[in-house]
């Protein structure tokens, strides 16, 4: 048991092979790295971080950008990183964008035709899905706030090597960019 003098309780349980945490206690970073190992194992599509050695050649270069919005299509925002420099270069066109994956629960391809939370979804537009529940009723859902070309978004890569994304009316390729979600875009009725 922790004391006023020991504040570290002696006997730190483990419930199904999780490790227990008590708050104001020192956690062991081997019991976090188990706890991470853990959720990353039962939560889909999210992985373990990992350290990176100082100088690894193939490591992931984390990073954290402010890009415009230049575009939208279902699954991902076509940006720019400097629109001031590449307005100075002539302005932004297809050559020099990024295409920055949508959140999840704002993807198409993930949920085009799917039930979640009781309803099936079905895009009708870019930014514009049904949601149809099984008495038939339907609703009409939008992205708000809307992506406005011009908008300013905060974009990561280094979470995931590669994230994949489905261009309107073309294959699926891949992105390394995905929206942070920093203005809490969601899903509303119209």
């Amino acid at each position: 048991m922790a004391d006023a003098t020991n504040p570290r309780p002696l006997v730190r349980p483990i419930v199904n092979g999780i490790p227990t945490f008590i708050a104001g206690h020192p956690v062991s970073a081997g019991a976090l790295t188990r706890l991470t190992q853990l959720a990353s194992g039962q939560i889909p599509g999210v992985a373990a971080p990992r350290l990176i050695p100082r100088g690894e050649k193939d490591a992931i270069d984390p990073a954290i950008r402010a890009m415009t919005v230049v575009g939208e299509e279902s699954d991902f925002i076509l940006c720019a990183e400097d629109v001031t420099a590449q307005a100075a270069a002539g302005g932004v066109n297809a050559a020099n964008t990024v295409r920055v994956a949508k959140p999840y629960l704002l993807r198409k391809t993930p949920w085009h035709g799917k039930v979640r939370a009781g309803k099936t979804l079905t895009w009708t537009a870019v930014n514009t899905r049904t949601a149809l529940d099984s008495l038939g009723l339907s609703e009409e859902q939008v992205i708000v706030p809307a992506y406005e070309i011009g908008d300013v978004l905060l974009v990561t890569r280094g979470l995931a090597r590669d994230v994949e994304i489905t261009p309107d009316a073309q294959d699926p390729t891949t992105t390394e960019w995905q929206d942070l979600n920093t203005d809490g875009r969601g899903w509303a009725t119209a």
